[in-house]
């Protein structure tokens, strides 16, 4: 079998000054990572790793390796060995890639996947998404750390041009017994988390998200301490990195108010089918 080699990307912008940018950027980073190129390509050559060859012959998931990878706080050799070990605990627990698997059905037109992340791979390889007519609406982005942990990296919603998405999702929320989008796609990687039996759910610290700066100047800004403290996050950190760690808990009934059990139980009989599938999924 071929020696894998840090394959190029291809600089075909339709500006020429882009590309020329792009291209100087690229071989500058490739001499500044030079070690963790060599480490790479060493690590993908040894014969018990020819199943990541393939995987890693794309350069957008190998640019991850001298750029940043779901975490901006880790540095040059973190990030390369999580990038290996992520890729590397991905294919061997989800069977049916290189397609997404379908988790379950909320109706005909809301669906729920488990596969890879189709935009953009620095925020992570894996993903749940929802989707609203083959559309994915919101994504939550995660990946394994050398922890044994989960981290999520990345929460995204997308807009569409034929559909409010803003509307749809308070249409899956009210689907879904009063769960938003975000907290029930959180909900479904605590699932994995346990089902792996891998140690901590985590959330990126606000700080350390990929695009986070940038988002916020373009309007689509997401308040990740918010999302975390609302899932029952505490703030800790793991070789100097912080985190969020992630409460599994969930209320019971009786914690509950009276008026809300009915809508509770309803939607505790959904999470239980959804992790019953996804179960039975990754058993195969």
């Amino acid at each position: 079998m071929s020696q894998f080699k840090f394959p190029t990307p291809k600089f075909d912008d339709k500006s020429k000054m882009i590309s020329f940018r792009r291209c100087i950027r690229f071989y500058l980073r490739k001499i500044l990572y030079y070690p963790q190129i060599r480490f790479l390509e060493k690590t993908l050559n040894i014969e018990e790793n020819k199943n990541l060859k393939s995987f890693f012959n794309k350069p957008d998931i190998c640019y991850n390796a001298i750029r940043r990878f779901c975490d901006k706080s880790f540095n040059a050799n973190e990030r390369v060995k999580t990038l290996i070990y992520d890729a590397n605990k991905g294919l061997k627990s989800f069977k049916f890639l290189p397609k997404d698997q379908l988790i379950f059905n909320f109706d005909e037109n809301f669906e729920l996947y488990l596969g890879n992340n189709h935009h953009v791979r620095e925020e992570g390889l894996w993903a749940f998404s929802l989707r609203y007519q083959k559309h994915v609406i919101e994504q939550c982005c995660f990946c394994f750390t050398l922890e044994n942990n989960l981290l999520i990296s990345c929460i995204q919603g997308y807009k569409h041009a034929n559909f409010n998405t803003l509307d749809i999702n308070k249409i899956f929320t009210k689907k879904c017994h009063g769960l938003r989008p975000i907290a029930l796609l959180i909900k479904c990687v605590k699932m994995l988390c346990k089902y792996l039996k891998l140690d901590i759910t985590l959330g990126v610290y606000e700080k350390n998200q990929i695009r986070s700066h940038k988002g916020k100047n373009k309007g689509y800004f997401v308040d990740y301490k918010k999302i975390w403290l609302e899932n029952g996050g505490k703030l800790i950190k793991i070789n100097n990195h912080k985190y969020y760690k992630l409460l599994h808990e969930q209320k019971s009934l009786e914690e509950i108010p009276s008026n809300k059990r009915s809508m509770y139980k309803k939607r505790f009989i959904m999470l239980e089918e959804i992790r019953q599938n996804l179960n039975q999924i990754l058993s195969k």
